[in-house]
């Protein structure tokens, strides 16, 4: 695998760095990327001397800024001619309504934005260096969304809630993929999408509700670095060659929700995204 190149997002804690450090391990060459450089020089030593491989580079991005996910891009590229993996894993769970520097709400912003943007700003290099893979990770909790409210992605309409805008974010993560994944349809390119379960990670713990649910679960949750082996076989499997425009709980495929499946409402999506990152 020497000579492949991957991105793995929010890779400085939790899923992100196990599944960088096991596809370090397979000696992939990887690239970290991170908001905070202080938390990611010391993940990425951290990697280096647990695996004793060199083969990974620590990048800076801030996915609650458009600029700072150009910026990033335009680096990339300027140090790469190729992205064989794309592992979209940053996220937030806001406890209360941030509006970015763009003025979007921080978790549509963060959670689905950020996914969108930063991989149509690669697209072209992924296509170049097909067959190529994109692994979106997403939440379980995307399936308490009953109705969209793609007019009211700011919570301007509505009462902030701390739940809704996190699992809001997670259905746009899930009708992002099947709609990419129908766009890419013959390009040997895959897209898919999936969540670890609950897992033990930092995610929410801002949240009093949430480190209670943690306790409560901790027993049965999964560890990061066996949520990463799950991704790792999505990325790199031979079984997973071909498979496109699926979700998955852990292993299992599933059928999504109806209105994930709904591609007007993926259409709508796809168009107010391109608008708000001002793509088309």
């Amino acid at each position: 695998m020497k000579g492949k190149i991957c991105i793995v997002t929010g890779a400085n804690s939790g899923v992100g760095k196990e599944t960088a450090k096991q596809l370090a391990e397979l000696d992939y060459h990887v690239i970290m990327v991170v908001r905070n450089e202080e938390k990611g020089r010391l993940a990425l030593e951290e990697i280096k001397t647990e695996t004793g491989k060199t083969s990974l580079d620590l990048m800076i991005c801030d996915f609650a800024s458009q600029k700072s996910i150009h910026d990033f891009a335009k680096k990339f590229r300027e140090k790469h001619n190729r992205l064989d993996i794309l592992v979209n894993n940053h996220g937030v769970m806001p406890s209360k309504k941030i509006l970015t520097e763009d003025g979007i709400e921080s978790a549509f912003a963060i959670n689905h934005l950020g996914y969108f943007l930063l991989t149509n700003l690669l697209l072209d290099m992924i296509k170049v260096s097909s067959p190529a893979r994109i692994l979106n990770v997403c939440s379980g909790s995307y399936g308490a969304v009953r109705k969209i409210r793609l007019d009211d992605y700011n919570f301007d309409k509505r009462r902030f809630s701390w739940f809704k805008a996190y699992s809001e974010s997670k259905l746009y993560n899930v009708m992002f993929t099947l709609d990419l994944a129908a766009r890419l349809k013959n390009s040997n390119v895959t897209v898919n999408t999936f969540t670890p379960g609950f897992t033990l990670t930092n995610l929410g713990q801002s949240l009093r509700s949430m480190r209670l649910i943690t306790k409560l679960r901790s027993r049965k949750a999964a560890m990061p670095s066996d949520a990463a082996k799950i991704a790792i076989y999505f990325v790199t499997s031979q079984e997973m060659e071909g498979v496109s425009g699926k979700y998955f709980m852990k292993m299992d495929m599933k059928e999504t929700t109806e209105i994930a499946r709904d591609k007007k409402l993926q259409k709508e999506l796809w168009n107010l995204s391109e608008k708000l990152t001002k793509m088309n």
